[in-house]
């Protein structure tokens, strides 16, 4: 079995992941914590796709698999690339964004960001990891603790 991406709609990662989940495949959007401030009264933390609008599926993928993929409400298309081909994500990759996604969900003091792979010269400061199999690269930066 292959991983792909899945492209969905605006705001519809959570939605499709359970749906794609409910009818039995492997599905995972991974997230990560951000602090929201609203209206300026009071923050809280919540979890929002690190990959905005892409859901990560495990199946093969043959005609029926496509069929019942393209019915899920919210999905928009499989992610290809330039020359038209699906992407297909390698279990070594799938293995460190669940790492990065354990990073950036259970500590307070990382900042997980994702840069296009067209931006690469504007990466700044902190850590660039680059997976082969992704159009993105993923930015890993410490946040000072506000703490003393």
């Amino acid at each position: 079995m292959k991983w792909y991406i899945l492209l969905t709609r605006p705001k519809h990662d959570r939605l499709v992941t359970e749906t794609v989940r409910r009818k039995g495949f492997e599905a995972l959007c991974i997230y990560h914590q951000v602090v929201k401030i609203h209206r300026k009264r009071y923050t809280r933390l919540q979890q929002v796709p690190l990959f905005p609008r892409y859901v990560f599926v495990r199946c093969y993928l043959d005609e029926f698999t496509h069929i019942a993929l393209f019915t899920v409400r919210g999905v928009v298309c499989l992610l290809e690339d330039a020359e038209g081909q699906l992407i297909e994500v390698s279990e070594e990759d799938m293995r460190f964004l669940n790492m990065v996604q354990d990073l950036a969900v259970f500590s307070r003091n990382v900042k997980v960001e994702l840069i296009p792979r067209s931006k690469i010269s504007d990466h700044g400061e902190g850590s660039i990891l680059v997976l082969n199999s992704l159009p993105w690269i993923i930015r890993i930066t410490e946040i000072p603790s506000l703490i003393v």
